[in-house]
């Protein structure tokens, strides 16, 4: 039998579309508020904001005779009719925010248009209008949503720890604030401030607020103009490379999207640059005429389409790469003269230096002596005496049949002829003291014992939220393989130890890699597999290498 759902039904159903978690929320109500003109918006989330999203703006706010139409179903002051869609400049337009928000939640909001003596106040729970009346107000609104999914708790039951909740509404609000230099945002997780941004129009502003000085200073500016689209942001230097895809963003039209066809444009420009499994980090804005983008074709509005893709990847990777060619990415740094004070390094051009002067054999003795004594000669440092590894481990091995093994030579400078009996072995010494240094990381995994080497000072990681939420989460793991990692104030974090053997061998990368993993399958904290990947990728970076010459 075919029936009419009832009000309150639809209601829900439609929330559970738009409303998917306490970040769904934030998002409409702070695009809203854009959309109303505000420039300073505050945010406040308690447990996750389940328990509490207090959204505050200094908008143009909501005419008392408007407020309970806002709250209907399928009503925006965004569009008129469908012709509408193909010339949006609004971030919302559906009109099924709010009444998706007041069904599962007690929601009360408080709004004044400048041109009103006072403002209104409206409580609403579970979509039941509960009270209306005049107050006093400055002008914007603000909207406080209470016991979120109070009434649906299956749809409660699928959120994520509060820690997790909480990262996505940072993540959320970071992007937007990355899009809107020109809008002050705030935000306060629990009592504490997470993000404040001053509002003055300056992207590389908004960067430094979030992601700290040695991210800002490692940023290029772009910009480009072709056939009526534009790009613009900041795009980061090789060697600020990242292990995950996390800080490649898009802005199109000033809506922040996820798309295939920027992601492509923007990795294929950088591969020549880039080493596998690194990703560039940008924050990217293109602006394009409304007509030839489709913004209607995901329910979270976080997917475009384009009527031109091929156009689109052409332009933003022909600019990113026009930007990354002709430039001397090395740093050229000259050495102190004789009774000279240290000279700063040169800055970099645009284009190619010139190659230095090739220095005397005895000008870097005389340097040498004057340096402090960790810094290594150009030549290899030998191994000190009674520190040389065997290839044989005698709990592997009967050392009865050690003499049995004699060393040839050694071929290319990369592989051992070892004479067993009747038999020539050919080894691969990277692969060789590979095997032997996972072996042992992977021992003191098992037996719970990791070998730290202490760092002095310690090494400070700069993390996003998601990146910090996910390394608190999954800290454990990380101390079995060997790391001490420790709170540095906000989302940074100080690395006292890491895994014996892994000293100076790109050890952020390391810890980089392991929150990547996890990022992508959270599952593996649980498995051995994460420490078996790691700790071979370690010992595979800390062995000797090919082409090294070594002594018998």
């Amino acid at each position: 039998m075919i029936h009419r759902l009832d009000e309150e039904t639809i209601n829900q159903i439609a929330a559970g579309e738009v409303i998917e978690r306490p970040a769904s929320v934030v998002k409409e109500l702070v695009e809203n508020a854009i959309d109303a003109g505000a420039d300073v918006i505050s945010v406040e989330i308690r447990g996750g904001g389940t328990t509490l999203i207090r959204v505050t703006d200094n908008g143009r706010g909501i005419a008392e005779e408007e407020l309970p139409l806002a709250f209907a179903r399928h009503t925006t002051s965004k569009i008129v009719n469908a012709e509408d869609l193909r010339d949006l400049h609004s971030l919302g337009f559906r009109g099924e925010a709010l009444s998706s928000i007041a069904a599962v939640s007690r929601l009360e909001v408080v709004s004044k248009t400048p041109d009103s003596l006072t403002g209104s106040h409206l409580l609403i729970e579970g979509g039941e209008e509960i009270l209306k009346e005049e107050i006093g107000a400055p002008d914007g609104s603000t909207f406080v949503v209470r016991d979120l999914f109070f009434n649906t708790p299956a749809r409660r039951k699928f959120l994520k720890s509060e820690n997790t909740e909480s990262s996505r509404v940072y993540d959320y609000l970071e992007r937007l604030a990355l899009s809107r230099p020109e809008v002050s945002f705030r935000l306060i997780v629990n009592g504490a401030e997470r993000i404040s941004t001053n509002g003055s129009g300056n992207l590389q502003a908004v960067i430094y607020a979030l992601f700290g000085r040695d991210t800002t200073e490692k940023l290029l500016p772009v910009s480009g103009e072709s056939d009526g689209m534009t790009l613009s942001g900041m795009m980061c230097r090789p060697e600020a490379s990242r292990g995950n895809r996390g800080m490649e963003i898009f802005f199109v039209n000033g809506r922040y999207v996820e798309d295939k066809i920027l992601r492509k444009a923007l990795e294929e420009a950088y591969r020549p640059y880039l080493m596998q499994h690194r990703f560039p980090a940008a924050v990217l804005s293109l602006e394009m005429p409304a007509d030839e983008v489709d913004v209607n074709v995901h329910p979270s509005k976080l997917e475009v389409r384009f009527d031109r893709g091929d156009k689109v990847y052409e332009f933003v990777n022909r600019i990113i790469s026009a930007r990354l060619a002709h430039r001397e990415w090395i740093d050229t740094v000259r050495l102190m003269q004789e009774n000279s004070r240290p000279v700063k390094p040169e800055p970099r051009r645009e284009e190619a230096p010139s190659l230095p002067e090739p220095f005397e054999t005895r000008r870097w003795e005389q340097l040498h002596e004057r340096m402090p004594a960790y810094v290594p000669a150009p030549e290899q440092k030998p191994i000190a005496a009674g520190e040389q590894q065997t290839l044989f481990a005698e709990k592997d091995l009967d050392e009865q049949h050690l003499p049995e093994y004699e060393y040839v030579g050694q071929v290319f400078m990369t592989y051992w002829l070892i004479a067993f009996r009747d038999k020539l072995m050919l080894i691969d010494q990277h692969a060789a003291h590979e095997k032997i240094l996972f072996e042992e990381l992977m021992a003191r995994v098992r037996d719970n014992v990791p070998s730290v080497q202490q760092l002095a000072p310690p090494l400070i990681l700069h993390l996003s939220e998601r990146e910090r939420t996910v390394l608190e989460e999954h800290l454990p793991e990380f101390t079995r393989l060997g790391f001490e990692l420790e709170p540095f104030g906000g989302s940074d974090y100080a690395m006292r130890g890491v895994p014996m053997g892994l000293i100076g061998i790109a050890e952020k990368t390391a810890v980089d890699r392991v929150i990547a993993e996890l990022m992508a399958k959270p599952e593996l904290g649980k498995t051995e597999d994460l420490a078996y990947r790691e700790l071979a990728s370690m010992a595979c970076k800390a062995a000797v290498k090919g082409n090294m010459r070594l002594t018998e």
